[in-house]
């Protein structure tokens, strides 16, 4: 009889300690989840990261331009050879001139956008294009190939310095 409290006020009570305990679980439940979608998150961005191996090797002895010796001007063709082919990726070219003698850069191709008819497995990469005018009767070209082989790559692609090939110019 003396009891202050009556039935309802101590089932109020219990109410907002289940309603207590409910936010604490769902709270717990937020930072659970957000914890577990960043570390999803954080190991596909690490694993694009990783992704750094060219799609091509190339080989630089049995590569060659056609024809040798090629005229001022003229369309030629690098004829890679190709040790593998990994996967197929899009990709830029931007392509190079340095005079054989000094090592001088003499001219560049604008950046274009790379053929993707190759194919996993092939074993050429034959490329035509137009020389630059003047060059010196030995030159040397090469290529930076960009590839953008996932996401990340699109906003840093992974580039590739192609071996060296000479040839002569009349």
């Amino acid at each position: 009889m003396g009891d202050h409290f009556s039935r309802d006020h101590v089932g109020s009570g219990n109410r907002y300690q289940i309603m207590a305990d409910r936010q604490v679980m769902n709270e717990r439940f937020l930072l659970a989840t957000v914890v577990l979608l960043s570390g999803l998150l954080g190991g596909w961005i690490g694993l694009m990261y990783l992704d750094n191996n060219p799609p091509y090797i190339y080989d630089a002895v049995q590569s060659h331009i056609i024809p040798d010796p090629a005229s001022q001007g003229a369309t030629v063709v690098a004829d890679w050879h190709l040790k593998e082919v990994k996967r197929l990726c899009p990709a830029t070219v931007q392509r190079f001139f340095n005079d054989a003698e000094t090592g001088r850069m003499v001219a560049t191709l604008d950046t274009t956008e790379a053929s993707r008819a190759v194919q996993v497995g092939d074993t050429a990469l034959p490329r035509s294009f137009q020389l630059p005018p003047n060059l010196p009767p030995r030159t040397e070209y090469s290529a930076l190939v960009c590839f953008q082989c996932n996401v990340l790559q699109r906003a840093w692609p992974l580039c590739v310095r192609t071996p060296k090939i000479a040839f002569s110019v009349r």
